[in-house]
């Protein structure tokens, strides 16, 4: 039975092959709290077909032919994957994904990763690989020893929310082929986190290993409870290589430009409400 769902991201089509992914929530029933919600958002991959990312307790993604024929399980066991992209170059198929709650402020980490055909990442019965989710990995131990370790973590409850790989010449080379993530920022964790956007450099079509922040500034003040006046929830590259960051809580959307270094030999950008 569907009870709601609202949009997380746009059908993402493989310009290679004008395939489709698409990401849906069709119940996530958190094991801490027993909520329920649903999500949905979608890409399309590099062979033509729809990829569709199912979040039920079994969270699959799935694919269709761009017809919306043959449709089968790409990958499983993601909770909560926000937004999905393809990467330049390899046309590899990339998430963010938010994590689950109940098992306190450092765990389990939100993260990126490469979505591989066939893999499993853990949800529910396990998290980041092979660490157990207490009450659930007994049930399938063998999907615990299954579960694949994401490439990129990031701190738990971020609330990571859209990925968007830098195609664009305006920033400087170091940017270019990387990709930028926008953290939305806790909301039930004692010690706030997030409310920001971050990039995760690239090397031979895969992620470095860390990422650093980009855009920051909307956490102004609150240690336990953040006061904040945005969140970053959306991005994207412009036609002109600068990037947009739109925030949900402030209702702006800000554009992100680069016009070289000031005298001291620092970068010059500036960023401007649209």
């Amino acid at each position: 039975m569907v009870v709601a769902s609202f949009l997380i991201k746009h059908l993402l089509i493989d310009w290679r092959w004008g395939e489709a992914y698409f990401a849906k929530k069709l119940l996530d029933f958190d094991l801490a709290s027993n909520n329920g919600g649903w999500q949905w958002s979608a890409s399309t991959g590099t062979d033509a077909a729809p990829y569709f990312r199912i979040q039920n307790p079994w969270a699959q993604t799935k694919r269709f032919d761009p017809d919306g024929a043959n449709q089968t399980t790409f990958a499983s066991g993601m909770r909560n994957p926000t937004a999905l992209a393809f990467a330049p170059g390899t046309g590899d198929l990339y998430a963010v994904v938010q994590e689950r709650d109940g098992l306190g402020d450092r765990l389990p980490p939100d993260y990126l990763t490469r979505v591989e055909k066939g893999a499993f990442y853990g949800w529910p019965y396990a998290y980041i690989g092979q660490n157990p989710q207490p009450g659930f990995a007994k049930l399938k131990p063998d999907k615990v020893k299954a579960s694949i370790k994401p490439d990129l973590l990031f701190e738990a409850h971020s609330s990571a929310m859209d990925l968007v790989f830098y195609d664009g010449e305006q920033f400087p080379a170091e940017f270019r082929g990387g990709a930028f993530v926008a953290l939305k920022g806790s909301w039930n964790r004692s010690e706030p986190t997030g409310y920001k956007v971050v990039f995760v450099p690239f090397k031979d079509g895969r992620p470095q290993g860390w990422y650093q922040n980009f855009v920051v500034g909307f956490w102004v003040s609150g240690v336990s409870r953040a006061e904040v006046w945005g969140r970053p929830a959306a991005l994207a590259v412009a036609k002109d290589g600068s990037l947009l960051v739109a925030d949900d809580t402030g209702g702006t959307i800000w554009r992100i430009s680069y016009s070289g270094q000031n005298p001291s030999g620092k970068a010059d950008a500036t960023a401007s409400p649209r």
